[in-house]
């Protein structure tokens, strides 16, 4: 069949190398194809093996610094016995700051120097201080209260710890896909929409810190803030008991 291919490719200007050319050609999409067909039937069994490693590994709930400034999301890892933080952009903490756009898009985590592009039409800063009052805030022709705008950093705190969780078992299923086809799995298959979906595990609870001189109003509004953003708040923990633990 290969030499029929190359025959009926290069007629009489044929040569040997035109004939391993082809060759290789064919013979390396015969074995692409039989790796995908043979990843395709192992998939499912290597997805369910990875979540079960990920979800024995680490903690169901997760943990979130609700801060004026900054805040950071992490989950424990309960081999290492220690807790592992679920970076934003390649940094451990991201600005609790709210932007919208010209377009109407709303960006959580931009720092002063990002605040300053021509893109935005304002910023909300510093709501964590207005927790539990009737302050609002005015962006362009939209109005939030704290709890909105804190609801939002709950929102993008739980999507760090989903992707990090993903991450997880991406990387399990890889690994163990690779090891049993005995080739290198092409990370293309592995970033499938429909892969990531089934990869992908919630993370619903959580625990949030808040100042020790938070009150109950105050105590209250951040679980509303959760509440709105589809977290169930396990526990709120004071900052000083926090730093203790």
């Amino acid at each position: 069949a290969i030499l029929q291919a190359t025959v009926s490719r290069h007629g009489d200007s044929i040569t040997p190398a035109n004939l391993r050319t082809e060759a290789e050609r064919v013979l390396a999409r015969d074995a692409d194809r039989g790796l995908r067909e043979a990843f395709e039937r192992g998939v499912e069994g290597w997805i369910e093996q990875a979540r079960d490693h990920v979800l024995r590994r680490y903690s169901h709930v997760w943990g979130m610094d609700l801060g004026t400034s900054k805040s950071a999301a992490a989950v424990f890892d309960m081999e290492r016995r220690r807790p592992e933080i679920c970076a934003h952009e390649g940094k451990l903490t991201f600005p609790s700051t709210l932007c919208i756009d010209k377009a109407g898009d709303e960006i959580v985590g931009l720092d002063a120097t990002e605040q300053l592009r021509p893109e935005l039409r304002g910023c909300i800063t510093c709501s964590k201080r207005t927790m539990g009052t009737r302050a609002t805030y005015k962006l362009g022709d939209r109005r939030f209260s704290a709890e909105e705008v804190a609801a939002r950093f709950i929102v993008h705190a739980q999507g760090l710890v989903e992707a990090f969780i993903l991450g997880k078992v991406r990387a399990y299923v890889g690994v163990h896909a690779s090891k049993q086809l005995d080739a290198k799995v092409p990370d293309a298959w592995l970033d499938e929409p429909k892969l990531a979906d089934r990869m992908r595990i919630a993370v619903p609870e959580a625990v949030v810190t808040v100042p020790a001189y938070f009150n109950f109003d105050q105590r209250r509004a951040t679980r509303d803030a959760a509440e709105v953003a589809g977290v169930r708040v396990r526990r709120l923990v004071p900052e000083p008991t926090a730093a203790c633990l």
